[in-house]
């Protein structure tokens, strides 16, 4: 069962060879020894694009794809952000559109001194490219933009069944309100998308028994719903440290947090995460697998409560979670009692409409009407995408680049923008096509981000066979496109 929870954490978060490289000091020449898949992703790496500064990273990306000969529409350009298409037709034809979008903006890259190269230095080393965003999820852009430049000759020789198009949006890292909401609230018309395909999933090997030597990859159906809230509480008191008040702001916060941190909640699950369990249960077979094909069932339920409670990722998609991200006061000197402070918590919901039911549990748990609960942000609806067509022809071709591997749909325990393309009713699947370990999850928003390149190549691969999947199904003629 050990194996069982590690594999279910891996799923959610989602060599050597090379020189030492910065693809910045090369300019324009290509290295013999490597892609340019990397080179590019290295230079995108070295635009600092934090949420609402993203332009820079955003006009490098743009300019790769119009050199890509990709017609290119630049959907807001205001204030440091930018959301911009290039598809293999203009948008103003009105093909139905498979839109492959990643974000432009990343976290802010913590304390350099931790880091084995600089975070933003793109640097090509130990095959791999390092650096803030490699990951997540510049790496993923990279991949939807060489994926496409490789059949835009194809477009421009024969009449294809779709259109396919690189959606780059900003400000996904602080709730999506600077890209993906204004694409679906003001532009999604002129899409005219008929699939979306965002971050979410990814692949994993070696993790249950069943699976040894048989890769599993997990696409994302539905995920969380975020949920951000600001506690605050404001009290005077004696304000010199030598003296203990009975009650002071620090204190009564810190109780009040503590009880949140030790809450028992309750342990459910919804229609995305008990289908996720039920295709987990096949692959693993045996008692276990009985198990989690019935998660649900009322039998079970002590077994599970147990071991979801005990293993944090478990926990994350079996329960509404409650995570203290912050705690400030104001300035003030080493012997001087604040007199106010701020936590901030960061929830993530199973569904949505619970978030009066959470705060009225955390105004329970504070046992403290002066502390002020105040929603910083909460975002959107969460459907869940039934698996189709366009599932089961990606799982094809995943299965025709990793020989041997096996697809789920999952429940994603944290939040992305997809929610804001699933909301209008169009199939939104969440997927990174390579094979992590837990290593490499571990950098994500984390110090040493880096991208292995044979990871990199293989992700464009899979979306590569994607694309003419689609195209071969749907052509009359029965030629089969080459690439």
């Amino acid at each position: 069962m050990n194996r069982l929870i590690r594999f279910l954490f891996l799923f959610f978060f989602h060599i050597s060879g090379y020189s030492v490289f910065a693809a910045g000091s090369f300019q324009n020449s290509l290295s013999d020894s490597i892609p340019e898949q990397a080179i590019v992703l290295s230079r995108y790496i070295q635009q600092r694009s934090y949420s609402g500064n993203e332009y820079d990273a955003g006009m490098y990306l743009l300019n790769v794809c119009r050199e890509k000969n990709l017609y290119t529409r630049i959907f807001t350009d205001t204030g440091g952000s930018i959301n911009f298409a290039a598809s293999l037709y203009p948008l103003e034809l009105k093909k139905p559109n498979i839109v492959f979008f990643h974000h432009l903006d990343v976290v802010p890259e913590g304390d350099v001194s931790k880091w084995k190269y600089p975070p933003f230095s793109g640097i090509i080393t130990e095959g791999s490219v390092w650096g803030r965003g490699a990951l997540d999820i510049k790496g993923l852009g990279i991949m939807h933009l060489f994926a496409l430049a490789s059949f835009s000759e194809i477009a421009k020789e024969r009449e294809l069944p779709y259109n396919f198009t690189l959606l780059a949006v900003s400000g996904e890292e602080t709730g999506g309100h600077l890209g993906s909401k204004i694409i679906a609230n003001s532009f999604f018309d002129e899409l005219n998308a008929v699939l979306f395909l965002g971050e979410g999933g990814s692949g994993i090997s070696d993790i249950l028994p069943a699976t040894k030597e048989r890769p599993v990859f997990g696409i994302s159906i539905a995920e969380k719903v975020t949920l951000w809230l600001r506690l605050s509480l404001d009290l005077e008191t004696l304000a010199h440290g030598s003296i203990t008040p009975d009650e002071y702001p620090n204190q009564i916060m810190i109780e009040a947090l503590s009880r949140i941190n030790n809450r028992i909640p309750q342990i459910k699950f919804n229609k995305a995460s008990r289908r996720m369990f039920k295709e987990i249960g096949k692959i693993e077979g045996g008692l276990k697998g009985f198990i989690l094909q019935n998660i649900n069932w009322i039998i079970f339920k002590p077994f599970v409560t147990q071991f979801s409670l005990s293993d944090p990722n478990l926990y994350a998609v079996s329960a509404n979670t409650i995570t203290i991200t912050s705690i400030n006061n104001p300035s003030g000197a080493h012997n001087q009692i604040a007199q106010s402070i701020e936590a901030t918590l960061d929830c993530r919901l199973l569904a949505t409409g619970e978030e009066h039911e959470l705060i009225q549990e955390i105004r329970t748990l504070l046992k403290d009407p002066c502390i002020k609960i105040e929603i910083i942000d909460k975002e959107v609806n969460s459907f869940v995408t039934i698996p189709e067509d366009f599932f089961l022809k990606f799982e094809t071709a995943i299965k025709s680049i990793y020989k041997k591997s096996r697809v789920v749909p999952i429940f994603f325990p944290a939040s992305s923008d997809n929610n804001y393309f699933r909301n209008k009713g169009v199939p939104v699947y969440g997927i990174n096509p390579i094979i992590k370990n837990k290593a490499l999850l571990n950098t994500i928003h984390n110090f040493n981000e880096h991208l292995p390149i044979d990871k990199l190549m293989e992700g464009q691969m899979v979306f590569e066979q994607f694309i003419k999947i689609l195209i071969d199904s749907t052509n009359i003629e029965g030629d089969s496109v080459s690439f």
